[in-house]
């Protein structure tokens, strides 16, 4: 059975909005503690920038695929990797994530 593939860019934002948020939150006090207002403030916007834009390759990817050829819709970060790095360098590039996040 495939997804229904009604999803709205509003709600795939909050779904990975709210998947990042623990680390932020979790990270604000050493932020903030240890870096100053300043410094935690910086670090927290950079954070935010690199996080934002790699939720807007991930759904650009997800929704327009390969630019030659078909639209290909890639739903698993393996099917993402393996297209970005090939089958063998996918699988491997993937790995280390996946190890990580099974702990």
């Amino acid at each position: 059975m495939t997804a229904a593939r009604d999803s709205t860019f509003t709600g795939v934002f909050w779904h990975n909005f709210t998947s990042m948020v623990g680390a932020g939150v979790l990270g604000l006090p050493f932020a903030m503690g240890n870096l100053t207002w300043a410094g935690g403030l910086v670090t927290l916007a950079a954070s935010w920038l690199v996080s934002y834009g790699t939720f807007i390759a991930l759904v650009l990817m997800h929704e327009q695929g390969a630019p030659p050829g078909p639209v290909t819709r890639m739903d698993r970060y393996q099917e993402l990797t393996r297209f970005a790095f090939g089958r063998r360098a996918g699988n491997w590039a993937l790995l280390p994530f996946q190890v990580c996040a099974r702990v």
